[in-house]
C-alpha cells in the first residue's frame, strides 16, 4: 500500500533479485566459475555448466581468456591433448575435446596415463585372454540373417569414422610406431619419448617459441626439432622435419606443414588422406583405436601365431581384400635302401 508500482524491466529484475536470491549470490556464482572442474564429468556435461556459469556472471573476457579459461578445467590427459590444436575458440576447443574423449573410452582408460603408449593395431591378443581389447565391446561373433541386425552394425562403423582423428601405425627405424594425421596442428611433431628410444637426432630448433599449456607453470619450450624418416606400407616413404614435444596420444603427428607440401586431399567421409609421392598415387587409410602400443619391431619374432575367431572376423570385416594361403602336402622321392622295403609295405 502506498509504494510506487514498478514501470521499467530493470526496476522489476533487482527487486526479483532481492526477492528470491541471496544477498551474495554473485559471489557465489563466481566462485562456481573460478572452481569450475571437470573431474569426472563428461566433456559436454562440463562444457554446458561453464556457459552457464559464464552468463550468470556476465563476463567480459576476450576469446582467448575464454579458450584458456575452459581448457582449464579439463582433466589434465585432455588439457595437453587439446593445446596441441592451438584452439582459436571454446567452440573448436570443444569439439576436439570430445573427439578425444570418445577414443579414450574405446581404447581403454590406461592409454593416456603416462609414456608414449597410444591406442594402436598392431597390439598382440594375450594367449588365453579375451580376443576383444580391454575397454572395447565385443563384437558379435555370429551376424544373423536379420535386416535390423545389420543396420545397426553399419550405424557402429560409421560412428567410428565420424568421430575419429586419422591414426594408423608407420614404420620409424625398423620400429612400429603410432601416427596421427590433423591438419589443425600447425606444426609436425615427434614425441620426446620416441626420440628418445628410436636414438633419433635432434637439433636446435631455429625459431625456438613456448606451447602455452593455459595453466600456471605448463608452458612447454619447443627447444629441438628433428629430421623423421617415417613409411607406411611398402610403397611411401618420407622424411619431415618435426618438434620434439612431449606427448602422450602418438608419436608421430603430421600437421598442417606436411599436408600442405604434400598437396594432400581429404576425403571427409571415409577420413582416407590421398596424394601424389614420386609419380605414385597413395591412399592412407585409418585404422580402429586398438591394444596400446610402445615403439617394437617392425618384424618381431614370436614362436606362435595364433588367431581367434572373433579377432580373425574383425579383421576380415575392415580389410578391403583377403589372400587365402592354403598348405599343400609335398611327397619328396628319394632313394630308399633295399633294407627298409620290407618295413615299409607292411606298415
Amino acid at each position: 500500500m502506498g509504494k510506487p508500482k514498478i514501470t521499467s524491466w530493470e526496476k522489476m529484475k533487482k527487486k526479483m533479485k532481492a526477492t528470491f536470491l541471496p544477498y551474495n549470490f554473485q559471489r557465489i556464482m563466481y566462485q562456481r566459475l573460478q572452481n569450475l572442474r571437470q573431474g569426472s564429468r563428461s566433456v559436454d556435461n562440463y562444457t554446458n555448466e561453464l556457459y552457464q556459469l559464464v552468463a550468470r556472471n556476465e563476463l567480459q573476457e576476450t576469446e582467448d581468456q575464454l579458450v584458456a579459461r575452459y581448457i582449464g578445467g579439463l582433466r589434465v590427459q585432455l588439457q595437453d591433448m587439446v593445446n596441441l590444436f592451438d584452439p582459436i575458440n571454446v567452440s573448436f576447443a570443444h569439439q576436439k575435446a570430445l573427439i578425444i574423449e570418445r577414443q579414450q573410452k574405446r581404447a581403454g582408460s590406461g592409454v593416456f596415463d603416462g609414456g608414449v603408449a597410444v591406442a594402436g593395431t598392431g597390439g598382440a591378443v594375450r594367449a588365453g585372454g579375451s580376443s576383444a581389447a580391454p575397454g572395447r565391446p565385443m563384437r558379435p561373433a555370429n551376424i544373423g540373417p536379420s535386416s535390423s541386425g545389420a543396420k545397426c552394425f553399419k550405424a557402429t562403423d560409421e560412428d567410428w569414422l565420424r568421430n575419429n582423428i586419422f591414426q594408423s601405425t608407420c614404420t620409424i627405424g625398423n620400429k612400429v610406431c603410432r601416427f596421427m594425421i590433423d591438419s589443425g596442428s600447425c606444426e609436425n611433431i615427434v614425441s620426446t619419448e620416441a626420440v628418445q628410444k628410436l636414438s633419433l637426432r635432434s637439433e636446435p630448433h631455429p625459431k625456438p617459441y613456448k606451447l602455452a599449456w593455459l595453466k600456471k607453470g605448463g608452458e612447454v619450450s619447443v627447444l629441438k626439432h628433428a629430421l623423421v624418416t617415417f613409411s607406411i606400407g611398402p610403397r611411401y616413404r618420407d622424411s619431415v622435419w618435426c618438434d620434439v614435444v612431449m606427448m602422450d596420444a602418438c608419436h608421430l603427428l603430421l600437421g598442417r606443414p606436411w599436408h600442405f607440401d604434400r598437396s594432400v586431399n581429404h576425403d571427409e567421409w571415409t577420413n582416407k588422406y590421398s596424394f601424389t609421392h614420386k609419380g605414385l598415387k597413395i591412399v592412407l587409410v585409418p585404422n580402429r583405436g586398438r591394444d596400446a602400443i610402445e615403439p617394437g619391431p617392425a618384424n618381431p619374432v614370436t614362436t606362435t601365431n595364433l588367431l581367434s575367431l572373433a579377432r580373425f572376423q574383425e579383421e576380415l570385416h575392415d580389410a578391403e581384400f583377403m589372400f587365402a594361403l592354403v598348405g599343400k602336402e609335398v611327397v619328396e622321392e628319394g632313394l630308399t635302401s633295399c633294407e627298409s622295403l620290407p618295413i615299409l609295405k607292411e606298415f
